[in-house]
């Protein structure tokens, strides 16, 4: 019986000791990520503000990053993909990349990277 206790007494400290989780990016924060994305125009500083944009996990991010995992380009599908796998927990940036699978089907690379970012 009271090794019960101390396992209960265990369990409830590790929530104390945790604490709450650290705050997620604000909304600004999630603006300004996205005027990136749409600022971006070459190849380069696209590939730039989307992997900039992976460290901002906010459904807003999340959700400009969705459509670029079906670019015409295949490096900006593989950044997409790689930004959103970085945005763990996020269940808006897991959807976009279930969502990533069927139009890659026919692009190995990036669907190797798809399913490396779903873990």
């Amino acid at each position: 019986m009271a090794f019960r206790t101390l396992v209960a007494l265990a369990f409830v400290a590790s929530f104390a000791i945790a604490g709450d989780p650290p705050p997620g990016p604000s909304a600004e924060e999630a603006k300004a990520k996205v005027a990136a994305l749409k600022a971006a125009k070459e190849v380069e500083a696209r590939k730039t503000a989307i992997a900039d944009a992976g460290s901002c996990p906010h459904a807003t991010v999340a959700a400009a990053l969705a459509p670029m995992v079906a670019d015409a380009d295949d490096a900006i599908r593989t950044a997409a993909v790689e930004a959103l796998g970085s945005m763990k927990g996020l269940a808006d940036a897991a959807k976009a990349l279930v969502g990533g699978i069927a139009p890659n089907a026919k692009k190995p690379e990036v669907l190797k990277a798809v399913f490396t970012a779903i873990g």
